[in-house]
C-alpha cells in the first residue's frame, strides 16, 4: 500500500459532509445549510443560528457537533460536559478542519497545527509538540489522529487496544 494512496479516499470521506453523534447524524448540504435529525437529548440537534449557513465541513462527537465555515471559523453545539463546544477565541478565522471526539474537539488550523480542547483524558486534546503539515484531523473516544501533507499519520491519547498504533508500508 502507497502512503499516496490514502489521500484520494480521505478526501472521498470528507467530501460527504455527514457525521453521527450518539444515535444523532448531522450533514451539511451543498449550500452550507445545517440539518440534523435523530436523538437530541444532549442538544446535538440544538443548531445555533451561526451555524445555519456556510458550513463547508462537519464532525460529530459523543453528543456535540463542530462546524467548519466558509470563513475559516469554527461553531460547536450540544454536549458540553467539559468545555468541548467551546471554540477557542485565538482559532477563529483561522480554521481548515475540524474533528469531534468523546468530549474533546479538535481543529487544524491554516499553518497547519492543531488545537484540541475539551476532556484531555490520556492527552487526547494535546496534539504532539512539533506537529506541523497537518490537513486533516480525526477524533475518537481517547484517541485523536492526524493526517500530514506528506502522507504520514500520527496518533496521540490512549494506547488500549492498539488506538495509537499506525500501521506501516
Amino acid at each position: 500500500m502507497k502512503t499516496v494512496g490514502i489521500f484520494p479516499f480521505f478526501k472521498a470521506i470528507l467530501s460527504a459532509l455527514c457525521a453521527i453523534a450518539l444515535a444523532g447524524t448531522v450533514k451539511a448540504a451543498p449550500s452550507g445549510r445545517v440539518t440534523v435529525w435523530g436523538r437530541s437529548d444532549l442538544g446535538q440537534a440544538a443548531v445555533p443560528g451561526s451555524a445555519l449557513s456556510g458550513v463547508v465541513a462537519i464532525a460529530a462527537g459523543y453528543g456535540h457537533v463542530i462546524a467548519l465555515k466558509s470563513d475559516g471559523s469554527a461553531v460547536a453545539w450540544g454536549y458540553n460536559s467539559n468545555g468541548q463546544t467551546n471554540v477557542p477565541p485565538a482559532v477563529q478565522g483561522d480554521v481548515m478542519a475540524v474533528a469531534a471526539g468523546d468530549q474533546h474537539s479538535l481543529v487544524v488550523r491554516s499553518n497547519g497545527t492543531v488545537v484540541g480542547w475539551g476532556n484531555n483524558n490520556y492527552g487526547k486534546s494535546t496534539a504532539p509538540s512539533g506537529l506541523t503539515g497537518v490537513i486533516a484531523v480525526a477524533a475518537g473516544d481517547n484517541h485523536s489522529v492526524a493526517l500530514r501533507s506528506n502522507g504520514t499519520v500520527l496518533a496521540w491519547g490512549t494506547t488500549l487496544s492498539g488506538k495509537q498504533t499506525c500501521l506501516q508500508d
